[in-house]
């Protein structure tokens, strides 16, 4: 009698573990690791070294992780235009660094400000599907005097999107002649529907009449998770580090497109 109750006791508890669902995992992106957790600092794949990035370093994390977004197919289900409009949630510059923000810049980045948004995912062929060059603007209305395009880089490329309908970018036109190199394009699945980009450029300034010399590195991230048949939630870090990867600025923008 013993016996039979300790075996219907031991077949209960089996078939109770199986019967519990398991949930699929969700990692940790890059936008929750700076905007939750605070850890704002360069991506792992690269480190900072002195004034400059150890090209060697580079060199050798590049096989297994900076790939061409063309390369790397995002999920069909993102193929199509995706229009909408995110809100700034977060803006902060670094209290331990001299920062230097525009009356124009700090004017637009005030927590809610709007920014109109297009991403298009396509496939180019052999059934890959990329992130076409995003496009951002801020328009004109209250506290805004006149439109604004918000500059981003190609995903490709990793080199500045001019402006629509050609021309260049105002700030940049002025003083500096700039460059841009591509250290960082990582296309990663979070689980379920959320898949993320991460792109860290290398940008170089050279003021025209001084020829003095600068960089900084920016970083831009974005997290897409599709809801339903016809809704995105999307996500979109910029993030700007000096020229020893110490952080400056982060603005996180977020909504949802359709």
């Amino acid at each position: 009698m013993k016996l039979a109750f300790k075996i219907f006791l031991a077949l209960s508890l089996f078939f109770a573990s199986t019967s519990i669902p398991c949930e699929s995992k969700r990692l940790k992106g890059r936008i929750e690791t700076v905007f939750v957790d605070g850890k704002i600092e360069l991506p792992v794949e690269l480190k900072a070294n002195a004034s400059k990035f150890d090209e060697r370093l580079i060199e050798e994390k590049k096989k297994p992780r900076i790939i061409d977004a063309r390369l790397k197919s995002f999920p069909t289900k993102l193929r199509g235009e995706w229009n909408g409009y995110l809100s700034l949630a977060s803006f902060k510059t670094n209290p331990n660094k001299n920062v230097e923000i525009g009356e124009v810049e700090r004017n637009l980045l005030k927590i809610g400000r709007k920014l109109k948004v297009r991403f298009r995912f396509y496939s180019p062929g052999n059934g890959i599907v990329t992130m076409a060059p995003p496009y951002a603007i801020f328009e004109k209305g209250p506290g805004v005097k006149r439109t604004f395009y918000k500059a981003s880089f190609d995903p490709s490329t990793g080199k500045n999107i001019p402006p629509p309908h050609g021309g260049k970018w105002r700030s940049l036109d002025s003083k500096y002649d700039v460059s841009h190199k591509m250290l960082l394009n990582k296309v990663s699945m979070l689980g379920g529907e959320r898949v993320e980009q991460d792109l860290l450029v290398r940008n170089s300034y050279i003021d025209r009449q001084t020829k003095g010399k600068k960089e900084t590195f920016e970083e831009n991230i974005y997290e897409f998770e599709r809801v339903g048949s016809f809704n995105l939630r999307v996500k979109f870090a910029e993030i700007t580090y000096d020229n020893k990867g110490e952080w400056l600025k982060t603005e996180l923008y977020q909504g949802n497109v359709h």
